[in-house]
């Protein structure tokens, strides 16, 4: 078997697990779809990558630009810990 295909395999069964459970806990609709359109995302890239070794490693770049550069900047931070009293 491909390699690139089991890894493919490996992503959407992965993710299609993760949407039953979650579905299963009660999760709300929109954790769904982020987590749907992660794997979209995560498909759309894998394919920007050349299959060649020396290809794949030039296509660097592109992949880090476009996938790579998200930032942590609309992460919620929690509230610094207060010291215990004692």
């Amino acid at each position: 078997m491909n390699p690139r295909i089991f890894g493919v395999a490996c992503a959407v069964i992965a993710t299609a697990l993760g949407l039953m459970y979650m579905n299963a806990a009660g999760a709300p609709a929109l954790y769904l779809a982020v987590n749907a359109l992660s794997l979209a995302m995560g498909l759309a890239l894998f394919a920007l990558i050349p299959p060649d070794r020396v290809a794949s490693t030039q296509s660097g770049g592109t992949i880090i630009a476009l996938g790579g550069g998200q930032s942590r900047r609309n992460v919620p931070r929690l509230p610094p810990k207060r010291p215990l009293r004692s």
